[in-house]
């Protein structure tokens, strides 16, 4: 599991999917998406915590925010790119 700085609590971003985002970007995302539905509260850190205790409804709340552009590079399967691999049968 990955860790949220030097707590057992796990990393918010990790449990999205997006471990390379920064709770900041977090926070960032959340208040524009409140700001963007018209909502005061709750606050952007409140729902981080939510989801570190694993709260479904902030889990699922951060699925739905407007993230960055990864900034890790993407594994990705060595694929031919020549037709010979179709003829061949391989």
């Amino acid at each position: 599991m990955t860790l949220h700085s030097h707590t057992d609590a796990p990393c918010v971003a990790a449990l999205i999917g997006r471990a390379d985002l920064s709770d900041e970007e977090l926070r960032h995302a959340i208040a524009e998406r409140l700001a963007a539905d018209g909502r005061t509260s709750p606050d952007p850190e409140i729902v981080l915590e939510a989801a570190r205790a694993r709260k479904r409804k902030a889990v699922a709340f951060l699925r739905t925010l407007v993230l960055p552009q990864p900034r890790a590079a993407l594994d990705m399967p060595v694929q031919p790119i020549l037709r010979s691999h179709l003829r061949d049968g391989v």
